[in-house]
């Protein structure tokens, strides 16, 4: 297979911290897309549309109606299968699948099917378990005849936090948050990541899977997953986070275009929803600015993240005159061309307390305010011409981030949950939007 780009992409040159001067070295093709992206499926109607689903990737909780399940997880699994989601996204932690250099990624497992700290638990072997489970799910499906889309669920793949041992010393202008895993990639670590994408690749072929959505690299604009967005500490010092993920971005193109079976298409951005430029973070709209013209073509969906919240905390609300989701099509519309035709996905939403580390609130009154902020959002949604998907992060509660359906420990049913019932449930994403539940009232 060709190695293209070539693997010093992604050496960028910083000299020192904040306020120093630095430059950048890359090396990138500016040439077309060998074909064009087939578009994704039809959504909209002539009213609106909208179709769902869901970030989980433990198999315990994605068994399909009617196969054994672990007891402990059998009630979430039945909850679970009533929403009948017409995406399923999968997180890659490719630190955690392979931690060393001499290692070979743990596709295996084993993983103990915990939400972090918090049972229940029941251990399986890892992405291997996980891609035979949503096989089983395609299957079913396509045999029942129950999704609209036809063998469902759709698969969309992110990748994120590298390895240490793949990743560059400290550099440009680094926040406190940031960890080995955001840092810039070095030339090992990105044969490194060539190989994962296809190792997952062989077992994708290897489980019977299909997995036709790949996003190389998630909330990119932002310090925590991808750093330095800046040389220096200046709200003003040009990003560097679109030519940095651009690498990846090809890189991913370029291993997807060799492989057999598919569809396998990219998905562009996994964007945090950040409005303003910041010293470290890159707006919306300089990110799409800076994405070079050879991808734009590579792919007819972009992707963004948007946590809808009661108060300003970053993230403005939806309706609002400075929607994410607007300036995002704002951006694609300037841009012109691919990117003005692309479809935008909402690959990450939810209600509850997004900030990691924080505590969700749980009085009735508020989670109720929280499923009707979220119904807002969702018909907005349903009824803009660009928006075709929406993904709700996540069906268990992740501890950490606490907007999930279900809380962590499998006890508690939010509101939200009985929201996205009445989106989903095999209904198809064309059909008239659905009154809020009444559990939000």
């Amino acid at each position: 297979m060709v190695l293209a780009p070539s693997l010093t992409a992604l050496l960028v040159t910083l000299a020192g911290g904040c306020g120093q001067r630095a430059g950048v070295s890359r090396e990138y093709r500016e040439s077309p897309p060998a074909s064009v992206p087939q578009p994704p499926p039809p959504v909209k109607g002539p009213t609106g549309g909208l179709a769902l689903g869901l970030t989980e990737d433990n198999p315990n909780l994605l068994v399909p109606a009617g196969q054994p399940v672990n007891g402990a997880f059998a009630a979430a699994e039945g909850l679970l299968n009533d929403l009948a989601p017409e995406y399923l996204r999968i997180d890659i932690d490719w630190a955690t699948l392979e931690p060393t250099s001499a290692s070979v990624p743990l596709l295996q497992g084993p993983v103990s099917g915990c939400a972090r700290q918090f049972g229940p638990c029941a251990s399986y072997a890892g992405l291997d378990t996980l891609l035979r489970t949503i096989a089983a799910r395609q299957r079913a499906s396509a045999a029942a005849g129950s999704s609209p889309a036809g063998g469902g669920p759709q698969v969309v793949v992110v990748f994120y936090n590298a390895p240490a041992w793949a990743t560059l010393p400290p550099s440009g202008c680094e926040a406190a948050e940031t960890g080995a895993g955001a840092r810039l990639i070095n030339p090992a670590g990105l044969r490194a990541y060539r190989q994962l994408i296809d190792d997952v690749l062989v077992l994708e072929r290897r489980d019977g899977a299909r997995l036709r959505w790949w996003s190389a690299w998630d909330e990119p604009n932002q310090p925590v997953f991808l750093a330095p967005q800046r040389a220096r500490c200046e709200r003003s010092s040009p990003t560097l986070a679109p030519a940095v993920y651009a690498t990846l971005a090809r890189n991913m193109l370029d291993v997807l275009a060799g492989a057999s079976g598919g569809p396998h298409q990219l998905v562009l951005g996994d964007l945090a929803g950040i409005p303003e430029p910041s010293p470290h973070a890159t707006s919306i709209g300089e990110f799409v600015d800076g994405m070079p013209a050879d991808l734009l073509c590579s792919s007819a969906v972009w992707a963004i993240h948007v946590y809808p919240t009661l108060a300003r905390t970053g993230v403005f609300l939806p309706g609002s005159n400075e929607n994410v989701v607007e300036q995002l099509e704002r951006s694609l519309r300037a841009r012109g061309g691919c990117a003005a035709r692309a479809r935008i996905w909402v690959t990450e939403t939810g209600v509850g307390n997004p900030h990691s580390g924080g505590q969700r609130a749980l009085s009735p009154t508020v989670l109720k305010a929280q499923c009707r902020l979220l119904a807002q959002a969702l018909l907005g949604w349903y009824q803009n011409p660009k928006v075709d998907v929406v993904l709700q992060y996540t069906f268990r509660e992740d501890p950490l981030f606490q907007v999930g359906l279900l809380s962590a420990d499998l006890s508690r049913i939010y509101p939200t949950y009985y929201l996205l019932k009445a989106w989903e449930g095999g209904r198809p994403p064309s059909a008239p939007a659905p009154l809020t539940a009444p559990q939000c009232q």
